[in-house]
């Protein structure tokens, strides 16, 4: 029995550093994500702030080149903030899943 005991102990470890990197290469592809995130969120933001200081002309060609630009960055700036707030979510459940398994793994003890 104790040589079967150990294989399966040595198994469920092996299982065990292999969900470990898994989760890590995870962890380390959405910080990356929500850092590229908060990069273009910058940058539209700064469009937005150049184009709403740049000089307004009032022919409606202009206007409707400027609605459009409007509609295009405001657009791109919900999706990104959208995109932000998915890669908070799934960090924070993956945070919740790792603590529910490690609170379960101290009440098997």
């Amino acid at each position: 029995m104790g040589p079967l005991v150990a294989r399966i102990l040595e198994e469920g470890d092996s299982e065990l550093r292999k969900e470990r990197a898994a989760r890590h290469r995870a962890e380390d592809e959405l910080n990356g994500m929500k850092e590229l995130t908060d990069i273009l969120l910058h940058l539209i933001e700064k469009i937005w702030a150049f184009r709403c200081t740049n000089n307004q002309t009032p022919d409606d060609a202009s206007q409707q080149q400027r609605a459009t630009l409007e509609s295009i960055l405001d657009s791109a700036l919900a999706q990104l903030e959208l995109q932000s707030v998915q890669i908070e979510y799934e960090q924070l459940r993956r945070e919740n899943d790792q603590l529910r398994t490690s609170n379960n793994l101290q009440f098997e003890k």
